[in-house]
């Protein structure tokens, strides 16, 4: 039993660990611009952080209802929970990321007190990385359809290459002439 909790532990570690360097090279980048971009970045960060929550929900149900009906061996019962989940969550992230040019700039004047500077360059820096969304909720309710199934590796490696391509691709749309700077 040790060995199995291990086994699952370790590679969910690398992804959660690749997941935070990405964050990490957001801010690094940004905070060679300025203190506005650093504080839009990191409000949007905490947007992220709620959002990553609310999907952990679609994706906890789904653990247990996938893993107990893998365990029971039914198939029909594992993938009709894997595709009602895939599409919640999927419905809920198109309509966040749709209706984000409608709320986004209320949301960021609340957590800013009115910062015209950080508001604007909350604003275009969360946009576009509203569209990412359905990417992060399709990413998150295929980790714990993985895991429900015993496989956690392909997440995990999917995670490092996320991370790997963020690392490239965050400072070339950041920076002049596609960016910020």
């Amino acid at each position: 039993m040790k060995s199995k909790v291990i086994g699952l532990a370790f590679p969910i570690t690398i992804g959660v660990v690749a997941d935070s360097i990405l964050g990490l090279i957001s801010l690094a980048v940004v905070s060679k611009l300025s203190t506005e971009a650093v504080a839009a970045v990191g409000v949007v960060q905490y947007l992220f952080f709620i959002f990553n929550a609310i999907l952990m929900i679609f994706a906890g149900g789904a653990t247990v209802v996938i893993s107990q009906a893998v365990g029971a061996g039914c198939k029909e019962v594992a993938e009709e929970a894997a595709g009602e989940t895939l599409g919640a969550s999927l419905a809920f992230a198109f309509l966040l990321a749709l209706s984000s040019p409608f709320w986004l700039k209320s949301y960021l004047h609340l957590m800013v007190g009115g910062n015209q500077e950080v508001i604007e360059a909350g604003c275009s820096y969360a946009l576009p990385r509203m569209l990412t969304l359905p990417a992060l909720a399709l990413s998150t309710v295929l980790s714990s359809i993985y895991r429900s199934a015993d496989r956690p590796w392909p997440t995990a490696l999917s995670s490092v290459v996320t991370t790997l391509v963020g690392a490239i691709a965050i400072p070339t749309i950041t920076r002049p002439p596609l960016g910020w700077g």
